[in-house]
């Protein structure tokens, strides 16, 4: 596979561009399950507030420090509520379609649900059910 993120590079007329570091939403696991195609955690955006970089996916955002490139901290927009603290649909019941049990390829998936249904994304997996 190749890379996919932020490369950021330092600029100067001495040493020209020298690459400080780079960011990804991808982990190692998502790696090995992409086999050659990547979904859901393309980098779209980087922004720049004071000294640090933001940047935004469909997964989430990541912030990271300007100069050293070391990361501060990450938001997931998937949902995942801890256990015990979330119902998961049965689906046993009508209009429930898991897409993935697994929680780490979900925030990897992008699909709709067809009308009446809202989509859910847990620890136990995401996909659609009866909306409320």
């Amino acid at each position: 596979p190749v890379f996919q993120g932020a490369h950021v590079y330092d600029l100067n007329l001495r040493d020209g561009f020298v690459l400080k570091g780079a960011i990804s939403h991808y982990t190692e696991t998502d790696m090995q399950k992409a086999g050659g195609y990547f979904y859901g955690k393309d980098v779209d955006r980087i922004i720049r507030i004071g000294d640090a970089l933001y940047t935004i996916s469909a997964w989430g955002v990541k912030s990271h420090t300007e100069e050293e490139v070391e990361k501060l901290g990450s938001l997931s927009f998937v949902d995942i509520s801890p256990v015990g603290e979330e119902t998961c649909p049965d689906e046993s019941q009508a209009g429930v379609k898991y897409i993935s049990k697994d929680p780490d390829q979900c925030a990897l998936v992008r699909f709709s649900c067809v009308e009446g249904t809202e989509a859910f994304s847990l620890s136990c997996g995401c996909g659609c059910k009866p909306a409320n």
